[in-house]
């Protein structure tokens, strides 16, 4: 069986008005493998039995460590600080490095969650 899927795609956040605007921030994105996510999600018991079969558990993220793998780059996102220095966030590095896009990283966040929970196949 063939089964063709899509690797990498673009997402516009919809984060301070980003879509309508002129030069909009664009996340350059790509799946996640399998190895890559039981990396990033694990299992915590909570409850085991005697021969060690776990019964109950919660999930936990690396929610920086899917941010890093997920994204390629960024276009279009800058920084101007006080002393009118421009710095271009063009990495998961730089986003993260930079304070005052907490609500830009959980937009993102989710989205990358959302999309490696299921795969835009094309059979």
């Amino acid at each position: 069986m063939e089964v063709r899927i899509r690797r990498v795609l673009d997402y516009t956040p919809k984060w301070n008005d980003n879509e309508g605007g002129e030069s909009p921030v664009v996340f350059h994105l790509r799946y996640l493998t399998s190895a890559e996510l039981d990396d990033c999600i694990r299992v915590e018991p909570d409850r085991v039995t005697a021969k060690g079969k776990v019964t109950s558990g919660k999930l936990t993220h690396d929610n920086q460590m899917l941010f890093r793998l997920a994204i390629v780059s960024i276009d279009n996102l800058s920084v101007i600080d006080e002393a009118d220095e421009k710095t271009e966030i063009a990495s998961a590095a730089d986003l993260l490095g930079s304070p005052g896009f907490e609500l830009l990283y959980y937009e993102i966040l989710k989205f990358i969650t959302g999309m490696n929970a299921r795969v835009d196949s094309k059979n």
